[in-house]
């Protein structure tokens, strides 16, 4: 009885939901952490409390995700994606753990182990993509996949309202993260089995070496590598939204921290906004025509976020639009990486 239930749906609309739960989990347990760490130290320390929790969460995709890549094209990615779910689950409660216990070196180190588990499944949720529906669709499917993540940061500043309605319980909040993850593991498990692509490359512990190995690689594919680079770029922007968010809203529009939380709504609801856009122009074709103008977009937003800084009413649709051109920006890259890397290769080069 419950197969024919389970088939209703696609795979693709279970990867779809799994990734959602991943990435929910992600942003709000990142904004738990950051709160309760400014409850400790206090929100003069915010600074260095986002730079320490940004510097600690890029780390793992530092060291492993070449390894990641090679994990992706030697095995299921099917099999990936539903192991690193349960590792989610696990590291969840043991977030749990950490806050019960008020410990600050164990938030970090959950910090830590939680975004390794998001570096571990992010080329096999890119890399199975195009295993998972037609080539002409993936645009499309992408811009959806996209629009669907920055959902999942929209919902995930649902952390201020958690620390809000718990009275700053963070006990609590990890509690509902442990939750999400379980969700996270069944929806995994129901995504259909796609066999390994058959990669014969070997594992290698110098990371900057496979770093390195797959740049010589994507250098023979000049576009493609700007692909990455552009790809990578929007990564780096992103993480310096992020960093700076709370700080920005607490000294120049006088915003209190779980106030300046918010903000990452009206970016993400921007970038949600412009991946679906940016699928539906593309159709079924890759449309890189778009990142130019997107990235001057970007720009042009920034530059004029930074010239009313103070005037709140001002920044709240700046914000949204720089959102907005960001996601038109990064679907065609991700696509165009997704269509054009080499077959026996997919997941190590877009990892």
């Amino acid at each position: 009885m419950l197969t024919p239930l389970i088939r209703k749906f696609s795979s693709f609309t279970y990867l779809n939901v799994t990734q959602f739960l991943g990435a929910l989990n992600d942003n709000i347990y990142k904004l738990l952490i950051v709160f309760f760490l400014i409850d400790q130290e206090g929100i003069e320390n915010g600074h260095k409390i986002l730079a320490l929790t940004g510097a600690i969460f890029v780390l793992p995709f530092l060291l492993i995700s070449a390894f990641s890549g090679i994990l992706a094209d030697r095995y299921s990615k099917r099999n990936i994606i539903a192991f690193t779910k349960v590792l989610e689950l696990i590291v969840m409660g043991l977030g749990v753990v950490a806050f019960w216990y008020e410990s600050r070196w164990g938030s970090y180190a959950i910090l830590l182990l939680m975004a390794a588990q998001t570096a571990l499944f992010g080329p096999s949720k890119y890399g199975i993509l195009p295993e998972l529906v037609p080539q002409d669709k993936i645009s499309r499917s992408n811009g959806i996949m996209t629009s669907f993540t920055f959902l999942a940061i929209i919902s995930g500043t649902f952390a201020s309202f958690l620390v809000d309605i718990t009275g700053r319980n963070f006990i609590m909040a990890s509690i509902f993260c442990t939750v999400v993850a379980l969700v996270g593991v069944v929806s995994s498990f129901c995504i259909e089995y796609t066999p390994p692509a058959g990669s014969s490359k070997k594992f290698d512990t110098r990371f900057l070496h496979d770093i390195f190995t797959t740049l010589k690689l994507t250098s023979h594919y000049p576009s493609l590598l700007m692909a990455v680079c552009g790809s990578a770029f929007f990564l780096f922007l992103g993480a310096f939204v992020q960093l700076n968010m709370i700080p920005f809203a607490t000294q120049s529009l006088h915003l209190s921290d779980i106030q300046g939380g918010y903000l990452f709504l009206l970016t993400a609801l921007g970038i949600g906004t412009g991946s679906v856009l940016a699928g539906k122009i593309s159709g079924r074709m890759v449309e890189l025509g778009l990142v130019p103008i997107a990235a001057l977009g970007v720009a042009v937003s920034c530059f004029l976020i930074d010239l009313f800084s103070s005037n709140l009413m001002a920044v709240i649709p700046l914000v949204i639009i720089v959102g907005f051109f960001g996601g038109m920006y990064e679907i065609p890259l991700d696509s165009y990486v997704q269509v054009a890397s080499p077959k026996k290769n997919r997941g190590q080069v877009v990892a």
